[in-house]
């Protein structure tokens, strides 16, 4: 865990398992929850003519805020970070589908029937038809917390894979880009892009980079946890100043491998810091190997304390 001090506030990290102990004095505490990203498909393995599409990516963890004063908090609290989920493992096997990549843990604070963040859903394996994205993290009823579902994955793709949407915008957390396939036609295409940081309607960080040539390997998603960017509405009019930049971004997809079945598809990018979704691996051709699914990022907890 992780200790930020301030004049009058303190911000803790958790980013593994542990336990919140109320302070003293303490007015009361703003708590962010991110579930844990979903892990890419894999691509498919296919006979040469025959469709073959990259593996879907990952979808993103949700995103559970809530102010809550000193005198509803428990005077302890077990913290339990939802981990990212695998990528599907590569395929070795001539005409078969690739492996789904497995779903994204829950973020909970105090158990989940009190504060949690549903985990983003792992993306399907490739397929010889569309490969499906895995859905994101679903949002809570509304209410006094606020939910944010995280972004489905892309679907693998045919050729070019599908490029994934904004890391984070209304929706949540970013879902990984899928994989790059070939068609019936041989012709193959390159890994699909890793969505860009959006933060109240600024883009300000540039997008992931498939992977391109035949076998090319996707980019994992950068971990954005470094510098100052994050602002914390209490209300319309006020806002509470922070020091967290907690946006990653998702992997990208990898491109497929060549016609000949001689070079392997690239694997998928791994989900950045926090619960960002795995990229899809690129599909191949009979006699190589399908490219794996990148892994979904784990969750998070911050718990910023106000006194």
């Amino acid at each position: 865990m992780e200790i930020r001090h301030q004049d009058d506030y303190i911000i803790r990290v958790f980013e593994a398992n542990g336990t919140w102990t109320k302070p003293a004095g303490l007015k009361y505490a703003y708590i962010v929850l991110i579930g844990g990203g979903g892990g890419g498909g894999s691509g498919r393995v296919g006979a040469a003519g025959t469709n073959r599409y990259g593996g879907g990516g990952g979808g993103g963890g949700a995103y559970t805020c809530a102010l809550v004063p000193a005198a509803n908090l428990p005077n302890s609290a077990a913290v339990v970070i939802g981990a990212g989920g695998a990528g599907g493992a590569a395929v070795t096997s001539a005409d078969t589908n690739g492996n789904n990549g497995q779903d994204g843990g829950q973020t909970t604070f105090n158990g989940a029937s009190y504060l949690l963040a549903n985990g983003g859903l792992g993306g399907g394996g490739g397929t010889n038809a569309a490969g499906s994205g895995g859905g994101g993290g679903s949002a809570l009823a509304a209410g006094t917390v606020i939910s944010l579902g995280g972004t489905p994955g892309a679907p693998g793709g045919l050729l070019t894979g599908t490029n994934s949407s904004l890391s984070f915008s209304s929706t949540g957390l970013g879902g990984g880009a899928g994989g790059g396939g070939i068609n019936s036609s041989n012709n193959r295409g390159n890994g699909g892009n890793g969505g860009a940081i959006r933060l109240f309607g600024t883009t300000n960080s540039s997008t992931v980079p498939g992977g391109t040539g035949a076998g090319g390997n996707g980019t994992d998603g950068p971990n954005n946890v470094s510098s100052i960017g994050f602002r914390v509405f209490v209300n319309s009019s006020t806002d509470v100043p922070s020091e967290l930049k907690i946006f990653g971004q998702p992997g990208s997809g990898g491109a497929a491998g060549d016609t000949a079945g001689t070079v392997n598809g690239g694997r998928g990018g791994n989900g950045g810091k926090y619960g960002c979704g795995g990229g899809g691996g690129g599909a191949a051709t009979n006699g190589a190997s399908s490219g794996a699914g990148g892994n979904g990022a784990d969750g998070v907890c911050i718990v910023m304390e106000f006194y």
